[in-house]
């Protein structure tokens, strides 16, 4: 699976995601892009935006997301915080083929929205 890491992630989260081909927003300098627009261009090349911005469930209309969106929610976005949530990653990824939206906590539950219509 293609995946991009949003510009608030840490950088060393890409080794959260052995086996799939992941890349950060300012290896492809994105880095100056909102949100919208930033969703906009990773639909073009990435089947998952991770984020772990908080605010993007409520800034965007989550049936019409051009991608879907894996929330890694953690209190803290440091990458020792967000290695407690690798045990569930792939079960969140998988998740990622019918929801747009999926967050997973650091307990390994998850809120899956945005069903994705397979009419």
């Amino acid at each position: 699976m293609k995946l991009l890491l949003d510009n608030c992630v840490h950088y060393r989260a890409k080794s959260l995601f052995p086996g799939h081909e992941v890349t950060h927003a300012r290896d492809v300098g994105w880095r100056a892009l909102s949100n919208g627009e930033l969703l906009a261009q990773a639909a073009k090349q990435f089947n998952v935006l991770v984020t772990t911005d908080k605010n993007i469930r409520n800034e965007h209309n989550l049936a019409r997301l051009p991608i879907s969106v894996l929330e890694l929610n953690t209190r803290f976005t440091r990458i020792e915080d967000l290695r407690t949530l690798a045990p569930f990653l792939e079960v969140a990824l998988a998740a990622c083929g019918s929801y747009r939206f999926i967050s997973v906590k650091a307990d390994g539950t998850m809120d899956k929205l945005g069903l994705i219509s397979t009419e």
